[in-house]
């Protein structure tokens, strides 16, 4: 009978880790290296503290990096030729250096969409990756006019802003977006509720903010904010500030809309609250954000429009 041998195939190394002793807290180690930029794992026995130092061919410290009970993540961003390491304690410690993770290169770069136009409309924005940060804010809520009923002067409340929803969506190309009208004044001590209008825009709604709902004794207290749901993110606005009750007192504040995605303080997404004074309330900027209320013979504000803000990359 014929006999014959199959030679097993070789698997394929997954060593991905360096390693150089120090002999002592006085020797440090030193050794040639070839690591690409991506992120490494420095591990010893967590009794010692390693410092490690990472150089490039023209012997720039590219990194450095200390252990933290025998362990720290380091992330290398240019090719190392040269490593050195030094302990603080111990003899013949091993110091190994594993690469965890390779480093991606960010390749962002965005341009901001406005959408302000009050009503519906279609947004018709596209991408290169097909997405974008999208952030939505409901309109804000008017200010309040209040008189007097029972012998004092009361300063009406000012706007809640309107409420805030932000995440990544994937862009069509066609899509239908909403953006709510700013809440109009309300006067008197009994006079109707106005509510800033809600806008809508890839399955989040983000509604508005209002005016204070009642005059007279209550009429002082502001608007509360307008609710979000649907983003990643979800924020409700803030209530509009109280009027005082006192002769001569100010209308409330309106107040200022949410930023719910720091990326999106490069277009400044939110508004400013009107400012309540012992005359006319002051009139809000931006999107979202409350009018002013104000006190008996004067007039308030009302509050402003939402917006959609995208960001393509």
């Amino acid at each position: 009978m014929a006999i014959s041998k199959v030679n097993p195939v070789a698997a394929a190394s997954s060593i991905n880790a360096n390693s150089i002793t120090c002999a002592s807290n006085t020797s440090p180690g030193t050794s040639l290296v070839s690591l690409d930029p991506a992120i490494y794992s420095v591990t010893c026995t967590s009794s010692t503290i390693a410092t490690v130092d990472f150089l490039s061919g023209s012997g720039t410290i590219v990194a450095t990096a200390v252990t933290v009970s025998g362990s720290v993540s380091v992330n290398i961003a240019s090719a190392v030729t040269r490593i050195s390491a030094v302990i603080d304690t111990g003899t013949n410690i091993v110091v190994t250096i594993t690469k965890v993770a390779s480093a991606l290169t960010n390749s962002f770069s965005g341009t901001v969409d406005t959408v302000s136009t009050v009503g519906a409309s279609t947004y018709t924005g596209t991408s290169s990756s097909g997405y974008g940060y999208a952030l939505l804010v409901g309109g804000g809520g008017g200010g309040r006019n209040v008189t007097s009923d029972d012998g004092y002067n009361r300063g009406g409340g000012g706007g809640g802003a309107g409420g805030s929803s932000a995440k990544l969506v994937a862009l069509t190309g066609s899509m239908s977006v909403t953006i709510g009208a700013g809440g109009a004044v309300a006067s008197g001590n009994s006079g109707a509720t106005t509510t800033g209008g809600t806008s809508t825009f890839a399955g989040m709604t983000c509604n508005g903010g209002s005016t204070p709902t009642t005059g007279g004794s209550a009429g002082q207290y502001g608007g509360v904010g307008g609710t979000a749901t649907g983003g990643s993110a979800n924020a409700t606005g803030a209530s509009g500030s109280n009027g005082y009750e006192s002769f001569g007192s100010g209308g409330g504040t309106g107040a200022n809309g949410t930023v719910i995605y720091p990326l999106m303080s490069i277009t400044n997404p939110v508004g400013t609250g009107g400012v309540g004074v012992k005359g006319n309330g002051g009139s809000p900027t931006g999107y979202g954000s409350g009018g002013a209320g104000s006190p008996v013979g004067n007039t308030p504000t009302a509050g402003r429009q939402g917006v959609l803000y995208v960001i393509r990359f």
